[in-house]
């Protein structure tokens, strides 16, 4: 419809874009958007009128960056570090509960449950001081995961003296800190 009445197509695309509509007098609208066209320019030439360097425009279109872009550098550590959190919640509520309520499912459950729940606690802190420090080395993680596992140890015993029935323990503490090198191992 647009061509039939003699505009070329890049004519009519501004011509329409500017809020025209092909119909009526045609000459004087084809002169309006032919006037409207920028002019073409040389390949790898630039207008005259351009400067030199030009800063891009900023974009604030829905589509401009994906969400999961824009947050990624908060969420990455967010993502490591939730599961210590985690894991640390899971041993300080189980720290609570009294020693009468505890069911005795076993013979030594508490040094097998002292070393699993150290060894998931310091795997996911391994995993997250890796992956959020700048090139750390591997005794260099071994050692400080073993720290943080035998100190969050002692503060969890020291806890334990607090709840009724339960009491403070070297051994635990002992216990804790093997867990705390396998797990660190088991992530290296």
């Amino acid at each position: 419809m647009v061509a039939a009445q003699g505009l070329s197509f890049p004519a009519a695309i501004v011509f329409i874009a500017q809020g025209g509509i092909p119909s009526g007098n045609v000459s004087l609208k084809r002169e309006k958007a032919l006037d409207s066209m920028p002019p073409t320019t040389v390949k790898n030439q630039k207008p005259k009128n351009q400067k030199k360097y030009q800063k891009p425009a900023l974009s604030l279109k829905k589509d401009a960056m994906p969400a999961s872009r824009i947050n990624r550098p908060i969420m990455q550590p967010m993502r490591l570090w939730i599961p210590v959190a985690v894991s640390m919640a899971f041993i300080f509520y189980f720290s609570s509960i009294p020693a009468k309520d505890i069911p005795s499912l076993f013979l030594h459950q508490d040094i097998v449950f002292h070393i699993f729940v150290y060894t998931v606690l310091c795997f996911f802190f391994a995993r997250a001081l890796k992956n959020t420090s700048c090139g750390i080395l591997a005794w260099k993680l071994i050692l400080l995961t073993v720290i943080f596992g035998t100190f969050y140890g002692v503060t969890d015993e020291f806890h334990q003296s607090f709840v009724p029935g339960r009491s403070v323990s070297g051994f635990d503490i002992l216990m804790d800190s093997v867990g705390s090198f396998i797990g660190s191992l088991i992530y290296r």
